[in-house]
C-alpha cells in the first residue's frame, strides 16, 4: 500500500531516532509496507546505523548507497523507483511519525478522480538544534537538555509531544490552505517535502523531483507541487494527524535557498519566483505568492 522512502546525508543521530520510531509505528499498523533509505554520500556513521535499522526492519528495508553526494531530490527519486508500493511518502530523515500518519497517507487519494499529494502538519523541536546526538547527550549537555532528551529516546510520548511547537511557515500554510479551500489551486506552497505523499504512477509521470534544485536546500518541494497542480493534481491537508521534525543547526542554508530562488524563477517565470523570494524574505504574505 505505502512504500516510506527517505534521503539522508550525514544525520546519522537523527536518522537513528526517525528509524527505531518509524519502526514501532509500523509494527503497530501490521501492514506489509516497505521502507528505502537511500544514503546520499554520508561521511559519519550512517552505515553503522542503517545496518542496525535492517537487524528490525529485516526485509521491509532497502538500502541505497551514492559514493558522492547527488542531492535530495536525486535520492528521493532514485528511492522512488526502487519502491513496491501503489502510494510513496517521501520523510525527511529528521521526521518522526506516529501509525495514524502511516495509514492516512496511505489512504489518501483513495476514491479521488485527480491525482493526490497529501501532507501532515510539521511540528518541530527547537530545542533538539543544540544537541548533536539528540538520543545520547554527553556530559556537557545541561541538565534540562538531557532530560529532555531521554524522555525523547522513548518515543514519542506525550511529555514530547508538549515540547513541540508551530513554525511561522506551518502557520502561514494553514491560513494559506484555509483561504484557498475548495480552490481548483493555489495550494502547491504546502507540498512540504519532510512528509509528503504521492501516487507512484503519478510521481514518475512528473518526472519526479528536479535533479537540479536536490543539491543544494530547499525549495525542490514547492517546485514539485507546483508542477502537480499544473498537471491537474489536488494538494490535500491531512489536518488530523501531525509529524515531528527534531530540529538541528542550519548553517550556511540561506545562500542554498537564494540559489533555487533563483533557479525556481527562471522555471516557472519571474513573477512567481519573486513573490515566493519576497515571501521567504518577509516582505509579503504566502498568500500573495499564489494570488498576486
Amino acid at each position: 500500500m505505502l512504500a516510506v522512502v527517505i534521503p539522508t546525508r550525514d544525520k546519522a543521530s537523527r536518522l537513528r531516532l526517525c528509524l527505531h520510531v518509524l519502526a514501532e509505528a509500523l509494527e503497530r499498523v501490521g501492514e506489509p509496507w516497505n521502507v528505502v533509505v537511500v544514503d546520499d554520500g554520508s561521511r559519519d556513521h550512517t552505515a553503522e546505523v542503517l545496518h542496525l535499522a535492517r537487524t528490525r526492519l529485516a526485509d521491509r528495508l532497502t538500502i541505497l548507497r551514492f559514493d558522492a553526494p547527488r542531492g535530495r531530490s536525486a535520492a528521493r527519486n532514485v528511492g522512488a523507483a526502487q519502491a513496491n508500493a501503489r502510494r510513496l511518502l517521501f520523510l525527511d530523515d529528521d521526521i518522526l511519525v506516529e501509525p495514524k500518519v502511516l495509514t492516512r497517507h496511505a489512504m489518501a487519494g483513495e476514491g479521488e478522480a485527480s491525482p493526490v499529494l497529501a501532507r501532515a502538519t510539521i511540528f518541530h523541536l527547537p530545542w533538539l538544534r543544540h544537541l548533536e546526538d539528540p538520543a545520547r547527550p554527553g556530559p556537557e549537555v545541561p541538565f534540562r537538555l538531557a532530560e529532555r532528551a531521554r524522555r525523547l529516546a522513548l518515543g514519542l510520548t506525550d511529555e514530547v509531544r508538549a515540547l513541540a511547537r508551530r513554525s511561522a511557515f506551518e502557520a502561514d500554510l494553514h491560513r494559506l490552505l484555509a483561504l484557498r479551500e475548495g480552490q481548483p489551486g493555489g495550494r502547491w506552497p504546502a507540498a512540504t517535502g519532510g512528509n509528503l505523499s504521492v501516487d507512484r504512477d503519478f510521481f514518475h509521470s512528473l518526472g519526479g523531483f528536479d535533479s537540479k534544485m536536490g543539491l543544494r536546500w530547499g525549495v525542490e518541494d514547492l517546485e514539485l507541487g507546483l508542477r502537480a497542480e499544473q498537471a491537474g493534481a489536488r494538494i490535500v491537508h491531512l489536518s488530523d494527524v501531525q509529524v515531528y521534525h527534531m530540529d538541528h543547526p542550519d548553517t550556511g542554508r540561506a545562500g542554498d535557498h537564494q540559489a533555487n530562488l533563483v533557479y525556481f524563477a527562471a522555471k516557472h517565470g519571474p513573477e512567481v519566483g519573486e513573490r515566493l523570494s519576497a515571501y521567504f524574505a518577509g516582505r509579503g504574505e504566502l498568500a500573495r505568492v499564489v494570488v498576486p
